[in-house]
C-alpha cells in the first residue's frame, strides 16, 4: 500500500523474496529517520528528480493505484514534481512487474543520499527495462541502454552505448557530462 514505509519495504520477506533490488533500493534511501518515516507512496507522489521510487517504478512496469483510477507508470511521471494526479485523488497501492532480474545502483549525494544519478535496470518477461533518476528534471527511460540490452543483456552490451548529456542536470555536485558519464558506469 501507499502508506508502507521505506523501512517496511527493505524489510520485507515478500519484496526480498521477489524483488530483491526494490529493498536494496528503499534501504538506500536517506536515514533511518527518513526510512521510519517516509512512505512508498509519498516519494511516488512528491515526484522529486532525484528519488529513488520513481525510477523503480519506470523500470518494473509499476501500475499506481489511486482512489479513482490505474495509471501506467510510463504515463504518471510528468515533469519536475510534477504527477498525473488530479485534484484530490489519492495513491492507495502500486503494483510492479516481477522481472526475471533486476538491479538498482546510484551514486548519491553524500549528505542526503538522494540520487546524484540512479539507475534501475529490469529484464522482464517481454522487455529490458532501463529508469534513469538524478539526471534530468524528471526521471526517464534510457531507451538506446534498452535497446543494448534487448539485444544482449550483459554488461559489455552497453559499451558501446553513446550517452548524450543534453538537457541533462549540471550543478554543484555533478556535471551534465559527468552524469552521463555514471550513466553506464
Amino acid at each position: 500500500g501507499a502508506t508502507t514505509t521505506h523501512a517496511e519495504v527493505a524489510a520485507s520477506k515478500e519484496v526480498k523474496k521477489s524483488i530483491p533490488s526494490l529493498a536494496v533500493l528503499a534501504e538506500g534511501i536517506g536515514d533511518p529517520q527518513v526510512r521510519n518515516r517516509g512512505t512508498i507512496g509519498g516519494s511516488i507522489a512528491n515526484n522529486d528528480p532525484a528519488a529513488d521510487y520513481p525510477s523503480a517504478c519506470l523500470a518494473l512496469n509499476a501500475t499506481i493505484h489511486t482512489s479513482k483510477r490505474k495509471i501506467s507508470a510510463d504515463k504518471f511521471f510528468k515533469g519536475m514534481f510534477e504527477t498525473d494526479l488530479k485534484k484530490g485523488e489519492l495513491i492507495e497501492s502500486i503494483e510492479f512487474e516481477v522481472p526475471e532480474k533486476s538491479a538498482y545502483a546510484k551514486f548519491p549525494n553524500p549528505a542526503s543520499r538522494y540520487a546524484i544519478v540512479g539507475v534501475y535496470v529490469s529484464k522482464l518477461k517481454k522487455e529490458v527495462r532501463v529508469a534513469v533518476t538524478g539526471v534530468e528534471s524528471v526521471v526517464f527511460r534510457c531507451k538506446k541502454i534498452e535497446d543494448a540490452l534487448s539485444n544482449n543483456f550483459s554488461a559489455s552490451a552497453i559499451d558501446n552505448v553513446n550517452i548524450s548529456d543534453k538537457g541533462f542536470n549540471s550543478d554543484i555536485h555533478a556535471s551534465a557530462e559527468y552524469r552521463a558519464h555514471i550513466i553506464k558506469v
